[in-house]
């Protein structure tokens, strides 16, 4: 019985597959053992990768409710289970999602829980009912509060962060920290300071107690299991401070009582591999804490001022940021010990100014001054420059022994002066220095000097890449310190308000940036279409923060966002896509506005990219492979599902793209990146296929018959006499066809160049009828303004790839002529017999197909003398006939005018058209004789 059940599941009906599954459930129900079997796995590991969600879903419920009662099918099981957390299906998603949250709870020492922590964290900014499970599952196993003797609990939840860190260090815990900021994030409930009537009503700031008293001994645990790590294991150590520094950015209050505690890690001797990645942590820690502790010790904080200060003067780049940093926070906000950040910037300066005198001698080599000393002054004058104020009194000193007032325009020709020279690693790092400079001095931005050097090296070709990348980095660096700078200045009025009578809002955006910005767009833009990966990365970086600022209006960005979506790089592809998706919520229509230059530019950028190693260019195509399973995608299928929610939408992205076939702008190549791109869009139900078929007839019932027309116009009389269907006949003949070629073949060419964006509709066209199983008869029923009839969802089919011989042919010789002779005009020169016999070949294959627009044809010769008999039996009477399309029955007058409520106008409209208009088959004879 069990066997049989194994084979049904393999059914094509997709009802009785999960049926089939559901049998299975009742039968491993009352021996959960069953699963054990080597057939039940393989069986039950093939309807995990069932087309069918349903069948997947069910596949995994089977699994899911049994797999707890052993531990042995938790091994046997795992590995194909969590892949599927992955899943296309948002159903499928929760319930792994759900199995693997009770493997957590009921097995806490299964070995494998760190990787299904890792991976549950990583669907935090999954759809909104997967962020609210993946959000209370770790609120339950993380961030609820132990009892006050539960040690071994705590401990245990101490060991799994830790480890859940660990293994995920190579790709960061930007997801650890969105988690954290979501447990953290206040409730949108407003309360009331005190009962009174008059009393403001405020937000809530605070999160729940509960979750505070959990974090706190979290944080607590954490500080204690690294005194007792330390100088034992360095790996566990990093995770340690990783997850405290975590803490610290989200709530640093958690860790106030730690700080002295924590402040002497600075000098830990501990594995080089680990040693920077450690101090930084701690740095950032005590930068966020130390500002908040009340009453500090002078000799606590005089330690920190002068371990900070050794390791600026010893340490690498990243370590002497975080430790700047950590200085500007105790100096700027605690010990205005400004004297030790001006003997340190004129210890630095001084080398700069020396190597600079140096280089302007004759005949001394820039390459001369490249030392470590030289390098190691040029990157931190710019970092102190960048979280110091050198133009305010308690930055520049006194008169004696302080900074001249010119200070940041001496240091801002230094730095222009080594960006200029010729050793390019130094230009690199002088390069970097700028940017750390300009953030505290952003009027520089605005200089016409640094403008120009920016964007020249944004625009140039020849450059490095690397250039265009410090180039975007300095400018997103200056636009994140300007936001959290203004963030700052929303949370200090947010205080003085609750202490004062403010009626206006402070406005905290000068409108610095916004100018700033709007220098530099366009070159930032343009770098969507740079061949290197990291620029591209760079670019839409920019653009993300410009966006959440609101610095531009965001329509300017829309067509590039488009582009960069079909990038092969998922990390930029993915911040594209949630930027779109934000746009299109907020401003709805303004993606739609974009898609033609949006797909431009998209073709532009897939020209760049699909460039192979020899510098030759393939033909671009539109779609992709992608997944295990290699489902062939559009590369534009972001755009269609964003667009597609709405009928009018989706309706008026098919409308554009396809007008594009009409346009002789448009080059075939372009055409058949679109043609890709329909052909693989991800259509949902049947109107969408049968609307673009719709669209695709109308389109070649105008612009082909008109081609097939003027073909047949600029040919040669024929040399027979006689009746017009001789002549007509003569057409189908290629060798009589080829003696009636005119002499001048130019108009000719052009017609049969046009022809093929009517050749690429119609083999789209028979793709998509074969893709998703759509007859003739079908499209011929098929209205536009039907409202529910089309709404049934449409199943794709695995057919042969799309692919469009001919017009591949034509653009491959295309490509090989402009290798050959770029400067020749094939239009204008005479063809061979050949070339001439291959035109007359493809205006057949052209009408052949145009004459398949309407296969069935509906006997029309038998129905037109059918219907010419009626009306002539009814000529004596005044009544006029119509026939009602919708059920094939003859109305009379008198009827209709009985019963017109009952009839759409409409249909009346479309069977008057139907009345009027011959078959297509008669259009072409007609025009042709």
């Amino acid at each position: 019985m069990l066997k049989k059940i194994i084979l049904v599941v393999n059914e094509p009906s997709i009802a009785v597959r999960t049926r089939a599954m559901k049998c299975l459930a009742n039968i491993v129900e009352v021996d959960p053992f069953v699963l054990k079997r080597k057939d039940m796995q393989m069986g039950v590991n093939q309807k995990f990768l069932d087309t069918a969600i349903s069948v997947r879903e069910a596949a995994v419920d089977l699994v899911g409710k049994f797999v707890l009662s052993n531990q042995e099918l938790i091994d046997q099981y795992y590995d194909m289970l969590s892949t599927r957390i992955l899943d296309t299906g948002v159903s499928v998603r929760k319930r792994v999602i759900k199995i693997l949250r009770d493997i957590c709870i009921e097995y806490p020492d299964f070995g494998k829980i760190p990787e299904i922590c890792v991976k549950m964290i990583r669907r935090v900014n999954d759809e909104e009912g997967i962020q609210k499970l993946v959000t209370e599952v770790f609120m339950k196993m993380w961030f609820t509060p132990c009892i006050k003797n539960d040690k071994h609990g705590i401990q245990r939840k101490i060991n799994q962060i830790i480890d859940v860190v660990n293994t995920a260090h190579d790709t960061g815990t930007t997801w650890l920290e969105g988690l954290l900021m979501s447990i953290f994030r206040p409730k949108d409930n407003m309360l009331k300071s005190d009962g009174t009537v008059n009393d403001p009503i405020k937000k809530n700031t605070e999160p729940p107690q509960d979750i505070i008293l959990a974090c706190q001994q979290l944080a607590d645990g954490l500080v204690d299991r690294l005194i007792e790590l330390e100088d034992t294991d360095n790996a566990q150590m990093l995770g340690c401070i990783t997850t405290l520094h975590l803490l610290a950015k989200v709530r640093p209050q958690l860790l106030v009582r730690h700080a002295m505690t924590i402040e002497p890690y600075l000098n830990i001797k501990c594995h080089s591999a680990t040693a920077a990645k450690f101090i930084c942590s701690v740095a950032d820690i005590l930068e966020k804490v130390v500002p908040l502790v009340n009453n500090a010790s002078e000799s606590f904080l005089a330690a920190l001022e002068e371990h900070l200060m050794l390791l600026v003067v010893s340490r690498n780049q990243a370590e002497v940021t975080s430790c700047v940093s950590c200085l500007g926070a105790l100096v700027n906000k605690i010990t205005q010990n400004y004297k030790l950040i001006r003997d340190c910037f004129q210890k630095f300066y001084r080398v700069l100014d020396v190597s600079r005198s140096q280089v302007l001698q004759k005949n001394y080599s820039v390459d001369n001054i490249y030392t470590p000393s030289f390098r190691r002054s040029l990157f931190t004058i710019g970092i102190l420059m960048r979280y110091f104020d050198f133009k305010s009194p308690s930055g520049l000193g006194d008169k004696h022994g302080g900074l001249p007032a010119s200070i940041c325009d001496d240091v801002f020709e230094c730095l222009m002066f080594f960006c200029r020279c010729a050793n390019l690693e130094i230009r690199k790092q002088a390069l970097i220095s700028l940017g750390s400079f300009c953030v505290l001095n952003d009027e520089y931005l605005t200089r016409m000097e640094l403008k120009n050097f920016y964007c020249d090296i944004l625009r140039s070709s020849a450059n490095d890449s690397g250039f265009k990348i410090i180039c975007m980095r300095n400018i997103w660096i200056y636009l994140t310190e300007s936001e959290m700078f203004m963030h700052n200045k929303e949370k200090e009025w947010e205080k003085l308000s609750k202490h004062e009578d403010l009626k206006e809002m402070n406005d905290v955006s000068s409108g610095m940036a916004s100018r700033i910005i709007q220098l530099y767009l366009e070159e930032v833009l343009e770098c969507f279409l740079n061949q290197d990966d990291s620029v591209r990365l760079w670019a839409v970086k920019v653009i993300q923060i410009v966006l959440r600022q609101g610095l531009v209006h965001p329509v300017r960005m829309v067509p590039y966002l488009i582009c960069l979506s079909t990038d092969p790089k998922l990390e930029s592809a993915h911040r594209a896509d949630a930027l779109l998706k934000d746009i299109d919520k907020t401003y709805s229509g303004f993606v739609n506005m974009k898609v033609q230059f949006g797909l431009q530019l998209c073709f532009k950028l897939q020209k760049v990219l699909q460039i192979n190693s020899q510098g030759k260019l393939e033909i671009i195509r539109g779609y992709t492979k992608r997944g295990s399973d290699q489902v062939t995608t559009s590369l534009n299928d972001f755009l269609y599902t964003l667009l597609r929610t709405t009928k009018p939408q989706r309706r008026a992205l098919v409308q554009t793209v396809t007008k594009q076939f009409d346009d002789q702008k448009t080059s075939l190549q372009q055409m058949l990146y679109i043609a890709d791109n329909l052909a693989y869009f991800p259509y949902v139900v049947q109107d969408e296929p049968l609307y673009l078929i719709h669209q695709i007839d109308l389109l070649i019932s105008m612009a082909g018959t008109h081609l097939l027309a003027t073909f047949k116009e600029h040919l040669k009389p024929s040399e027979k006499e006689g009746d017009v269907l001789d002549d007509d006949d003569d057409v189908e003949d290629p060798q009589v066809l080829f003696n009636r070629l005119p002499d001048d073949m130019s108009e000719v060419k052009k017609c049969i160049t046009s022809a093929q964006a009517c050749m690429l509709l119609l083999i789209l066209k028979d793709h998509l009828k074969n893709m998703y199983g759509i007859t003739d008869s079908k499209i011929s029923r098929y209205s536009p303004s039907e409202q529910k009839i089309y709404e049934k969802a449409v199943t794709r089919r695995c057919v042969t790839d799309f692919n469009p011989k001919t017009t591949i042919d034509v653009i491959k010789k295309q490509m090989a002529q402009q290798v050959l002779s770029p400067e020749l005009n094939y239009s204008s020169r005479s063809l061979c017999s050949e070339e001439k016999l291959d035109l007359v070949v493809k205006y057949l294959d052209f009408k052949k197909l145009m004459l398949k627009l309407d296969p069935e044809d509906r006997d029309s010769e038998g129905e037109e003398l059918r219907e010419k008999s009626i009306l002539n039996n009814s000529a004596g009477s005044d009544n006029m006939v119509y026939i009602n399309s919708t059920k094939g029955s003859l109305i009379s007058c008198d009827d209709l005018s009985l019963n017109l409520s009952h009839i759409p106008a409409s249909t009346i409209s479309d069977t008057l058209k139907e009345r009027r208009q011959p078959s297509r088959k008669e259009c072409f004879r007609r025009q042709e004789k």
